[in-house]
């Protein structure tokens, strides 16, 4: 690390981006006066996403919005406050910029820091469980339904790596005869803020379980 001035990570940040290429690289809360330096890193790192945290969608600076419509389309990610802010507070904030649809498709990502790969693990442990079990034994185990969602950006391969693996787990175990009336996946397709709408309130259990400190 190099030296850098008391709350400014732009240095720190660029040379950790030089340092390891292959690492893919999510800034929260970019807001002033950071803004247009980081705009300008995302434009010298392929692997350098930014997300939308540090404002509400009606504040968002002319040159964020300016970016998103353009060359940043694929490479800034949603992100809020939430709970201090609601999800359909900041949608309707986000429809009143006009982007277009496919750029407002792409909010929600697959990425090892969320840790949706978790989610997965506990999927399989549980399938395994209940092989393992006696039919009287299942009977007295909560039934679950799982579903993730979420979209992996284009050149991240790990992430695509990950929906594979929800993939091919749920047509493992949806198609058991012995385990698939306690447990049943599913991966989202095309999931957005207006598809976690519905499915988040309509389930008893919401998980989110990113990395420690690297989501509010």
């Amino acid at each position: 690390m190099r030296p850098s001035d008391m709350g400014r990570p732009i240095p720190y940040l660029e040379q950790v981006l030089l340092d390891f290429p292959d690492l893919v690289v999510v800034a929260g809360h970019i807001g002033a006066p950071w803004l247009d330096e980081m705009l300008f890193l995302a434009g010298k790192f392929p692997n350098l996403y930014i997300d939308t945290s540090a404002y509400l969608p009606s504040r968002y600076p002319h040159a964020l919005v300016e970016y998103m419509r353009g060359r940043g389309a694929k490479r800034v990610l949603y992100g809020s406050n939430y709970p201090m802010i609601q999800h359909q507070a900041i949608q309707q904030q986000l429809t009143n910029l006009n982007l277009e649809d496919d750029k407002m498709r792409l909010i929600k990502r697959i990425h090892e820091y969320k840790r949706q790969l978790m989610n997965i693990l506990f999927v399989i442990h549980r399938y395994l469980e209940l092989k393992r079990a006696s039919p009287g034994d299942r009977e007295q185990c909560q039934k679950r339904v799982v579903l993730i969602g979420g979209k992996a950006a284009t050149a991240y391969a790990n992430a695509k790596i990950i929906i594979k693996l929800i993939n091919n787990v749920a047509k493992v175990i949806n198609a058991d005869p012995e385990t698939s009336a306690y447990l049943k996946c599913a991966f989202v397709p095309n999931y957005c803020v207006s598809a976690a709408q519905v499915l988040i309130p309509a389930s008893d259990v919401s998980e989110h379980i990113s990395t420690a400190g690297t989501e509010p």
